[in-house]
């Protein structure tokens, strides 16, 4: 049964903390033998499933030795292309010991609006020899799913306590409904229900997608938990390009621009509102026919670790 559920996608670049490291997993949808195309629409009336396979960065997470039966090493290392234990000796890959308790997320997002609840897909047979499979997972049911655009994601903690995350690129499904017209601009994080840090650097993450007007660059407000402004941090703000969070594939690099979140906002529920504009040769903002923005979630701001209590 699909349930609803929140995650964290957003990876903190803490000043006064240091996060455990961040690995990726690389999502391929596909139908049948043929991979899908960034937005892609995918009709249910003649496609009854779309496989997703994944593969990850390459760690030394859940290598065993040679021993009948095989067992976990522990603390094993890089040496090159091969991980070996701490005396040297060489070890094996175990897909289903590379991540022990299984998959942490597993969830569709639906639209390109932070603000909706990603939709949980996460099989009852989550374990170790899931989240390592290289069998995949198949999406069936697609004639009962609203018309929209999906990207999945998901996440991981493997055998050496890494964070593991990613996804897909995006692509439209045809089944309830017309699918609707997409905003310009795709809200990847912050996400609803994310806990962020105060007095850290966050990267606020988005695609702009092919659809409409382009923009030349964003304005980032700040707001309360009702929608109300509380501050412009960015105003005609330039994107950085690259961020390779969901892959690195170029249809799945994002833009990103990096907020410090000042201690202020420490114990606060926030919104982030992206609002695209257009500029002219001198880089002033001009007037433009149409103004795509997207608003998230709530999301909330946590107390750093160097921060007093209050």
């Amino acid at each position: 049964m699909i349930s609803s559920c929140l995650f964290l996608l957003a990876t903190v670049f803490a000043q006064n903390n240091v996060p455990p490291t961040t690995f990726k997993f690389y999502v391929t949808p596909s139908i049948g033998t043929s991979n899908l195309n960034p937005f892609q629409v995918v009709d249910s009336a003649t496609t009854k499933e779309i496989t997703f396979k994944w593969s990850w960065d390459n760690t030394c997470a859940g290598v065993t030795d040679d021993s009948r039966p095989p067992k976990p090493v522990a603390n094993p290392k890089k040496v090159g292309n091969e991980c070996v234990d701490q005396n040297g000796r060489k070890t094996f890959p175990a897909t289903a010991n590379v991540f022990p308790k299984g998959l942490d997320t597993f969830v569709l997002q639906r639209g390109f609006n932070s603000s909706t609840p990603p939709i949980s897909i996460m099989p009852p047979s989550n374990n170790g020899a899931f989240a390592g499979s290289i069998d995949g997972f198949k999406l069936t049911g697609l004639d009962q799913m609203a018309s929209d655009y999906y990207t999945l994601s998901m996440s991981a903690t493997d055998a050496l306590g890494n964070n593991v995350k990613g996804g897909s690129i995006t692509f439209a499904i045809k089944a309830r409904g017309e699918i609707p017209v997409p905003n310009s601009i795709r809200l990847v994080s912050p996400l609803p229900g994310s806990y962020w840090l105060s007095n850290a650097k966050y990267r606020v993450r988005f695609g702009v997608l092919p659809t409409g007007f382009i923009p030349d660059a964003f304005n980032l407000d700040i707001l309360d938990k009702d929608g109300n402004l509380l501050e412009t941090i960015q105003t005609a703000q330039r994107p950085l390009a690259g961020d390779d969070l969901l892959g690195t594939e170029p249809a799945s690099l994002l833009n990103y621009t990096v907020w410090t979140i000042d201690k202020k906002y420490t114990n606060t529920n926030l919104r982030v509102k992206l609002t695209g504009v257009g500029l002219d040769n001198q880089g002033k903002v001009i007037s433009m026919p149409q103004t795509p923005s997207v608003t998230s979630g709530l999301f909330f701001i946590g107390r750093a670790a160097s921060e007093p209590p209050k």
